[in-house]
């Protein structure tokens, strides 16, 4: 679930997980997996929102972008040691 913004971001969306409030309505009303979106960056939000049944999975397409490795130090941040190649 997304905005689609371009540009300048408003006011009123939060920098973190700005779509997870939009997601978590559309979750409500549909029966198929929702992804939410919108500037995830830390590991224990986008893990917290899926525990807590906003979203079912999240996008973190920027995250990764800007930092191949950001998987590896999610999985750490959250417990995980995580296999390397």
């Amino acid at each position: 679930m997304s905005g689609g913004l371009i540009g300048s971001r408003p006011e009123s969306i939060s920098p973190e997980g700005s779509f997870i409030p939009l997601a978590e309505e559309i979750k409500k009303a549909v029966n198929v997996p929702v992804i939410g979106v919108g500037g995830i960056t830390d590991p224990r939000f986008a893990d917290e929102v899926i525990r807590q049944g906003k979203v079912d999975l999240v996008a973190v397409g920027r995250a990764l972008l800007a930092d191949p490795d950001w998987a590896l130090k999610a999985a750490k941040a959250l417990g995980q040691n995580p296999k390397q190649t």
